[in-house]
């Protein structure tokens, strides 16, 4: 299982970014972030990449951060931009996971069958998941994206709401 993170998505569903924003703060709130994803790793580590925007400062457009790839966006106009393209270019995006509040990244996700989770959902579960078996946790998310979808009684509502 690979886990593809949208990284200020997440950041602003954790408690990482700071409300103190001296200097460098962004630099310091997304170190913050990559340690506990890295701290919380199953024993047996996943392949996580985690991407964000450009931003000033960040002249290389990856690293690595205790095992964890990272990619900043700076060819892309943003992240989502980089993400999707992750996405439609992973060779089985069935074993994907796609942390992502986003729509736009959740419906892409879900169009080459991975498997999208809201930011919030995943950071409280990776924060209980340290030291467990990572083909757990690929169950809990498949789990979740099922829990996630619409009702049929559901999607009646929202289209009445909007008129459909």
């Amino acid at each position: 299982m690979d886990i593809l993170i949208d990284g200020y998505n997440l950041l602003h569903q954790s408690p990482y970014l700071m409300k103190d924003r001296g200097k460098g703060w962004v630099h310091k709130a997304r170190l913050r972030l990559l340690e506990f994803i890295a701290t919380h790793q199953p024993l047996d580590p996943l392949a996580i990449t985690v991407v964000f925007d450009a931003s000033r400062g960040v002249e290389h457009s990856r690293e690595e951060f205790r095992g964890i790839e990272v990619l900043f966006a700076n060819d892309h106009n943003e992240a989502d931009d980089l993400i999707e393209e992750l996405i439609r270019k992973h060779s089985h995006p069935q074993s994907l996971t796609v942390v992502s509040s986003d729509h736009r990244i959740q419906t892409i996700a879900n169009r080459r069958h991975a498997n999208p989770i809201d930011s919030e959902i995943w950071i409280d579960r990776w924060s209980s998941r340290s030291n467990e078996d990572p083909k757990s946790f690929e169950g809990d998310v498949a789990g979740e994206r099922r829990s996630m979808e619409l009702t049929e009684e559901e999607k009646q509502r929202w289209l009445d709401e909007f008129g459909f």
